[in-house]
């Protein structure tokens, strides 16, 4: 069984696909992580993240994988667990510079399906369920408005201390990375047209999963 679970930032599809993969007792493929890691790696070698001739030359050496640390799935590059390293403004931004590369885009896509075909799996992104797996059993579309969103980053900075934005900076981003997502040639970010829209804006988390496990389930009855 594939479930592909995408949408734009900040819509909670991290933590909805995590408590459903333990709940379906799913792999969980964060396709998002992926590009952190290319993003991450190629600055490690020296390598500009507009150099798509030198990031295609990287790509084919860089062997990830997605292993269970403590009850969650982290993204390893070999042996190397890569989570607390690309959970960065820094990669963030390197994520979404070199996920406009065709040559990355089209690597990553083709591991994606590999790891989705080892087992039943949900996939979470921005396009997974219209170009990775347009085939897959159940998908899902979050979202939520650019306030909530902003609201939401802002409260997590808060408590780890952070004041050095503010809601409506937060918001002025979430709109701009929405429009590169939305508009960029490349699996620009759409829902899919036989997707189920969630929107998650009033809903509390547990209101969000329950309701896709539900729906995941009646399918399969």
């Amino acid at each position: 069984m594939i479930i592909t679970l995408d949408g734009p930032a900040g819509v909670g599809k991290s933590s909805v696909s995590r408590a459903l993969a333990e709940a379906l007792k799913l792999n969980y493929i964060d396709t998002g992580a992926m590009y952190r890691g290319v993003a991450w790696a190629a600055r490690e070698h020296g390598i500009d993240w507009k150099d798509e001739e030198g990031i295609a030359a990287l790509l084919p050496t860089l062997n990830f994988s997605f292993q269970r640390v403590e009850g969650g799935s982290h993204l390893f590059l070999d042996d190397r667990d890569l989570e607390p390293l690309i959970r960065t403004p820094a990669i963030s931004a390197g994520a979404s510079a070199v996920g406009v590369l065709g040559a990355v885009r089209e690597h990553l896509v083709m591991l994606q399906r590999v790891l989705g075909e080892q087992g039943d799996a949900i996939l979470e992104g921005r396009d997974t369920g219209t170009v990775v797996f347009p085939q897959a059993d159940h998908k899902f579309f979050l979202e939520a408005s650019a306030e909530v969103r902003a609201q939401r980053r802002w409260a997590q900075l808060q408590e780890k201390g952070d004041s050095s934005t503010t809601v409506e900076e937060l918001q002025a981003q979430i709109k701009v990375r929405d429009r590169q997502d939305s508009e960029r040639e490349i699996a620009p970010l759409r829902c899919a047209e036989d997707a189920v829209r969630v929107d998650t804006s009033n809903r509390s988390f547990q209101n969000v999963v329950n309701s896709i496990l539900s729906a995941v389930r009646e399918k399969k009855s």
